[in-house]
């Protein structure tokens, strides 16, 4: 893995999310750095208040082995530091209420006008994709955080056409599903960043596999040399602050679009 991206994994991986396991132990990596390259497991767990089996799952997930190696990398990456100061939710440029307002109507307008016009210039994407949510028996789609979110409405809407669809963001079922997937299903990969560990291991297992594997995604990168085809999400809201609020309702919206197109067509 490339060592300077485990922190944005983690971050990723606890997204918005304040009060749980993930977010304890986030924090505790980010707030004792000079501190843990000392200390042993079962230290570091009393310090996060949080069991030993769940660190070693919180950094499996963000694409670590296991502790040992999360103190090797913080003795010889100190870029903890760093991130810790990019915390800042909302940008430093924005010195008042009304700047901010400003900026953030403009970025959301912005999502909305780039939403169309990226409909438009992957409509054969689009219609690709919609030809296969038409001839699959079965739908799977995997997402964590906001991404697993933003499908819920969509998951409702295709089950109310009595369409098979299954939304998962657990990684023992999302692991679960990945291995016994039947021929010809299509697969839905989202990560907001796309970068997401757990979405990149997912494609990874599934690329070969006789299936159309479509992403919707953050940026080209890993996960979008494993798909058959993607989406871009817009990464403009990073202009305002370290957030995926305007990303999820981005993806609401194109899955809106998109089941317009489905059911205009008939099921």
């Amino acid at each position: 893995m490339q060592n300077e991206k485990y922190i944005l994994k983690m971050k990723e991986i606890v997204g918005n999310e304040t009060g749980t396991i993930n977010h304890s132990i986030y924090m505790a990596i980010i707030n004792n750095e000079n501190k843990i390259k000392d200390l042993t497991l079962l230290e570091f767990s009393k310090l996060c208040n949080t069991s030993k089996p769940s660190i070693i799952k919180f950094l499996n997930k963000s694409g670590l082995s296991g502790f040992a190696e999360l103190k090797y990398l913080i003795k010889n990456h100190s870029i903890t530091k760093q991130v810790k100061n990019e915390e800042l939710v909302i940008s430093k440029e924005f010195d008042s209420l009304n700047s901010f307002q400003k900026k953030y109507l403009e970025i959301s307008i912005n999502y909305i006008k780039l939403l169309e016009q990226n409909l438009i210039s992957n409509m054969t994407k689009i219609n690709e994709l919609v030809s296969k949510i038409k001839e699959s028996k079965t739908i799977y789609i995997f997402a964590q955080n906001l991404a697993y979110y933003a499908s819920r409405n969509f998951l409702q809407k295709m089950r109310m056409s009595k369409k098979e669809i299954i939304l998962e963001n657990d990684l023992n079922l999302i692991e679960g599903y990945s291995s016994q997937l039947e021929q010809g299903c299509l697969v839905i990969i989202i990560s907001l960043s796309g970068m997401n560990p757990i979405m990149l291991s997912t494609s990874e297992k599934i690329k070969n596999k006789d299936v159309y594997l479509f992403g919707i995604l953050g940026i080209e990168g890993a996960i979008s040399q494993n798909v058959d085809n993607y989406f871009l999400v817009p990464q403009i809201e990073d202009e305002l602050w370290d957030s995926y609020s305007m990303r999820q309702s981005y993806i609401i919206k194109f899955f809106d679009v998109l089941y317009f197109q489905i059911i205009e067509g008939k099921l």
